[in-house]
């Protein structure tokens, strides 16, 4: 877990290690769900940043005479909640590809930010707010596989999930880049995310040629089973691990 950076009222630019690929980097947002004009959001090379948003503003500590405004602050409640999920679901200690994909599914998306980055989140916020109480309730719809080396053009995981009409699933899919520490040097394999209805017909799709995290957000146009497939397109010189999870959020009738 790392924080953006504070540069968004200058350059914007997100600070390292937070443009790290195997980093969940940590965007600052207020109460009020809009993000703080101070938390970094600009990246010019390497993977989409911020990965979530917490809340940074004017943030409160029992015992301590004061408030404190920043991401590093948001980062330090996300890392806080992760440790304690961690000691809930131990085995996520040695899957921590699962772990970023479960945060990053149970965040709550803002309809105010438009999704517009090719691999499923936004510019400025990421996926979302991060949520603990989500990711409890949601662990058991998350997984590790791993699928072989020299594999390509195939589907490597099927989940089927049933969803009513108006349902939404937030799908997210992650797995972690190689480097050998050279400028150049850092490599992953490309996988995308595919929703498909009963009768075999795709309705959904995400993917990103340059992120090793992907989110995908669905609308159920009717009340059906969903098959969610998770295509691998280039050979893979070694065994992959992947992280997927996912959360349902179930539509709410008005009377």
């Amino acid at each position: 877990v790392a924080s953006a950076g504070n540069e968004g009222t200058t350059t914007g630019y997100v600070a390292n290690p937070g443009l790290g690929y195997n980093v969940l980097t940590v965007g600052s947002i207020a109460k009020c769900h809009i993000d703080s004009g101070f938390s970094s959001f600009i990246e010019l090379v390497g993977p989409e940043k911020p990965t979530l948003m917490m809340y940074g503003d004017c943030v409160t500590v029992p015992n301590f005479d004061g408030w404190c405004c920043g991401t590093s602050q948001a980062a330090a409640l996300v890392t806080g909640s992760m440790a304690m999920i961690y000691e809930l679901y131990p085995v996520l200690k040695n899957q921590p590809e699962r772990a970023l994909a479960l945060a990053t599914a149970c965040s709550l998306s803002l309809n105010s930010y438009e999704i517009d980055t090719d691999n499923g989140t936004n510019d400025i916020i990421g996926a979302g707010v991060f949520r603990y109480n989500t990711i409890k309730e949601n662990y058991q719809n998350s997984c590790l596989f791993t699928h072989p080396s020299n594999s390509g053009n195939c589907v490597v995981y099927q989940k089927t999930v049933n969803l009513n009409c108006a349902d939404k699933i937030k799908i997210c899919l992650t797995w972690f880049a190689d480097s050998d520490l050279s400028a150049d040097g850092t490599t992953f394999n490309d996988y995308d995310i595919k929703i498909y209805n009963s009768s075999n017909q795709l309705v959904a799709i995400g993917g990103s040629l340059d992120d090793n995290l992907e989110v995908l957000t669905y609308m159920a146009s009717f009340t059906d089973t969903y098959t969610i497939k998770v295509f691998q397109y280039d050979a893979a010189e070694k065994a992959q691990r992947l992280g997927f999870a996912y959360q349902v959020i179930e539509y709410e009738y008005e009377e």
